[in-house]
């Protein structure tokens, strides 16, 4: 049982494993109510349905070659999705590309790389501008330019 800081009535929900001791559900100790399920799994371990407290469900798509994660959608019905998320991968692993298609958001980090695959450049379109971080450095581009979602790090 874990139980959640807070005045008053504190949150406590209880954890249950599956026979492989993954988690397979989240429920409210005091009512009962369910948080969160697993309800599905790839060869991967990898969870690829969930339903939430909610009754929203969610749905991740692996690719089966590398276990890198394609998609993320959330909603049970056309006009209730909360998430459509993408990713694209290169053939290390590092993340490309991303798009949030509910939100119209979609970043691209683009070529070229450096010899030990660290981020050099981030683009979000409709800013029409990018950012650049200077060869040598820990991978990490700064924000250059407010209203941006995050920062580029990668590896």
């Amino acid at each position: 049982m874990l139980t959640y800081p807070g005045p008053g009535h504190r949150l406590a929900v209880k954890h249950s494993y599956n026979a492989q001791g993954y988690l397979d559900e989240i429920k409210n100790n005091a009512s009962s109510a369910l948080c969160y399920r697993a309800t599905a799994m790839d060869a991967r371990g990898n969870i690829t349905g969930e339903t939430h407290g909610n009754g929203l469900t969610t749905t991740r798509v692996y690719q089966a070659q590398t276990g890198y994660l394609q998609s993320v959608q959330t909603g049970n019905t056309p006009l209730n999705n909360r998430q459509n998320l993408t990713f694209t991968f290169d053939k290390v692993g590092n993340l490309i590309a991303r798009s949030d298609s509910i939100k119209g958001f979609a970043e691209t980090l683009l070529d070229p790389r450096d010899g030990i695959h660290r981020c050099e450049q981030g683009r979000l379109p409709g800013l029409g501008r990018q950012s650049r971080g200077p060869k040598g450095t820990s991978g990490y581009v700064a924000p250059r330019y407010p209203n941006t979602i995050g920062s580029c790090l990668i590896g």
